[in-house]
């Protein structure tokens, strides 16, 4: 009898022309073209240009992550919200396609971190341990917010106390309409002058080399409106504001504003206009 072989040849091994993680995408709490162009901005700065502020083309952006314009804009802008994406438009010149300048704040994703991956999971661990080294190489390199000249940032200052100026008068005047018409219970407050002293205006200084200057403006937004319904009571408005941590390098009372601005006043709860 002739003996038939029944071997089989062991199954060829496919590996699936895939680069996006399925399993770990469930971890963050974006939808999937934010967590591309998260990833893709942290890449870029990270390990492209060696975490300075960069230079693209709207078109390479596009090509390269494959999101449009309009949902593009959209997400850049809800980043920018959040605080932690500092980006514009530079004049480009002949260039056919506009070309923007980006500058990512590993200080503030590992801040709102919680809001952007699942807590409990091991995408979280492992992004709080990256930002943290992040943070540290960057300190190193010494990467300011923006290339300004020292009379440009002057004007800055001039511009901010200004800007801060007009959204307390804002908040006190929303604040005794809601008094007044009973959705909130407190006494009416007085619009006065902001109080500047001369010792302020490093920590201005400070802020505007460490954020944009719209992410200072919301995180001062929150500071008013908690000033005003008493739920701080700081004996200096604008000194309590600017405390800044010599150690850690930071504004304490700054970051706890900015974080309520992107967990609850972004998503339109408290009216931020």
């Amino acid at each position: 009898m002739t003996k038939i072989a029944t071997s089989v040849a062991p199954a060829e091994k496919i590996e699936a022309p895939m680069c996006v993680n399925i399993v770990r995408l469930q971890d963050y709490l974006l939808p999937p073209d934010e967590v591309v162009l998260f990833d893709w901005l942290l890449v870029k700065q990270c390990y492209v240009f060696h975490h300075k502020s960069f230079y693209y083309s709207q078109r390479r952006v596009e090509k390269e992550t494959r999101i449009g314009r309009r949902r593009f804009e959209t997400i850049v802008q809800k980043f920018k919200e959040q605080g932690w994406l500092w980006s514009e438009v530079v004049p480009s010149g002949t260039r056919r396609s506009a070309v923007r300048r980006y500058l990512v704040f590993y200080d503030a994703i590992a801040r709102i971190l919680p809001k952007l991956v699942r807590y409990d999971t091991g995408t979280y661990t492992l992004y709080k341990n990256y930002l943290a080294k992040m943070l540290q190489m960057s300190k190193a390199v010494g990467e300011k917010f923006t290339d300004r000249l020292p009379g440009d940032l002057d004007m800055e200052v001039i511009a901010l106390k200004d800007s801060f100026q007009a959204i307390y008068e804002s908040r006190v005047a929303m604040h005794n309409e809601a008094v007044a018409s009973g959705q909130m219970s407190g006494n009416m407050k007085v619009s006065d002058q902001l109080p500047f002293r001369e010792s302020f205006q490093s920590y201005l200084r400070k802020l505007i080399e460490k954020y944009p200057t719209d992410t200072i403006e919301h995180a001062f937004l929150v500071y008013c409106d908690r000033v005003l319904s008493e739920q701080l009571r700081p004996e200096s408005f604008m000194g309590y504001f600017l405390h800044y941590n010599a150690v850690t390098d930071e504004f304490p009372i700054f970051n706890t504003c900015l974080d309520a601005y992107v967990t609850t006043y972004s998503y339109g709860k408290p009216n931020n206009s």
